[in-house]
């Protein structure tokens, strides 16, 4: 189902972020919605412009397969309440854009009632939704900017891989004499060139879990006596 309606360069709409957060936030289940929908995940779809269309087509068409409203709804329902959390929190923005430019919306407004449904839509009503069919009030398409949406995927993704794979390993990083002398942000950046993590993307929230799971306290600081 093809989208006639503008997106600025460099953002993404509300409704194509939701499909590019569920296939890289859940690819399993994001699968399996889209074998639901009639497709196959692998061949020419096998892209998210491919996957979009395709889940599109599905989601549009009046009476929907039941096996695919289960899978898909389940689906989307997780990732609509996970995007709207990193909203809430301001680890990502939702914009859209006046005669004055680009506006961004109020994180503090996706954890009230008036956000219910707003991500579904894909409209924001900066003045609330009007409460009669005859009043006119502004409203606009909502976008997220596309490279901090890539950022936003691509670092929990890499977070999952790393700890998967690697967090024993970072720990033991911790413990090497060299390091371990270092002030706790001279640690993160010496890790962080060791041939072994070179190619990793090693967020605050790693480094974190390998920090407790090391044992090792800042360098010049002292443990705490205890009664």
């Amino acid at each position: 189902m093809a989208d006639w309606s503008f997106c600025p360069e460099g953002y993404v709409s509300i409704r194509q972020a939701i499909f590019r957060a569920a296939q890289f936030w859940y690819p399993e289940q994001y699968g399996a919605a889209f074998r639901a929908a009639g497709s196959s995940a692998a061949g020419n779809n096998d892209t998210i412009p491919g996957s979009i269309e395709a889940l599109e087509r599905a989601i549009s068409q009046q009476f929907p397969d039941d096996a695919f409203v289960d899978t898909a709804g389940q689906l989307f329902v997780t990732t609509l309440h996970r995007l709207r959390d990193s909203l809430h929190h301001g680890t990502i923005d939702a914009v859209y854009f006046t005669r004055g430019g680009p506006q961004t919306v109020d994180k503090k407004f996706w954890a009230t009632t008036e956000a219910e449904g707003i991500l579904v839509s894909g409209t924001y009503w900066p003045y609330g939704k009007p409460n009669r069919s005859y009043e006119a009030r502004p409203n606009y398409p909502l976008f997220i900017e596309q490279s901090k949406l890539d950022a936003l995927l691509s670092e929990e993704r890499a977070s999952r891989k790393f700890s998967r794979l690697k967090r024993s390993e970072l720990a033991a990083a911790y413990r090497d004499p060299t390091i371990a002398s270092l002030p706790r942000k001279a640690q993160r950046e010496a890790i962080k060139k060791l041939e072994q993590f070179k190619s990793y993307q090693i967020t605050d929230r790693i480094f974190r879990e390998a920090e407790r799971a090391s044992g090792k306290r800042q360098a010049g600081v002292k443990k705490q006596k205890t009664d």
